[in-house]
């Protein structure tokens, strides 16, 4: 709700109470919801393109800046052109790939901490509600019948 000219805001629609907060970004159609999935979009790759730039040892600001600005400017026609940050970079991903299932990824990726918040969580509402990047149970284990048909394969650590 930050700009409200951004055409990414017409993915939310109003609940109940008219306060835009419900997501309608895979809506569905036919008898049987049918939704067609991005595996992957250009608009990810400009992001990871914009994210690597400002990663780099001589970090390249001029391309980071044009990656950034032609998401926002495609979002928002006319935005102003801003100076990349990793931290614009990580907030046009989350506002762009909403529900696309990158977050989880992107916060591993840049070793940061999942704080959960509410109650109902795996195991109890005490467990897990803070992950960090490293720990074991981020990386799956792998299933016991595919360790059974290869004894070359060694579990995950921690499982």
């Amino acid at each position: 709700n930050e700009d409200p000219d951004d055409v990414r805001l017409g993915l939310l629609i109003e609940d109940k109470n008219g306060t835009k907060r419900t997501i309608n970004k895979y809506p569905g159609r036919g008898a049987v919801t049918i939704n067609n999935v991005r595996v992957i979009r250009l608009s990810d790759i400009y992001l990871i393109g914009a994210e690597a730039a400002l990663k780099k040892t001589s970090p390249d600001q001029t391309l980071a800046n044009d990656y950034l600005h032609a998401i926002k400017d495609r979002a928002h026609p006319g935005v102003e052109r801003i100076a990349a940050t990793l931290d614009l970079v990580a907030k046009e991903r989350r506002k762009e790939l909403v529900l696309e299932g990158h977050r989880l990824y992107d916060i591993l990726r840049q070793g940061l901490e999942i704080k959960r918040q509410g109650t109902g969580h795996f195991l109890n509402g005490n467990d897990l509600i803070t992950v960090n990047w490293n720990d074991y149970r981020t990386i799956m284990p792998i299933p016991q019948a595919e360790i059974d048909a290869n004894p070359n394969i060694k579990q995950n650590p921690g499982y």
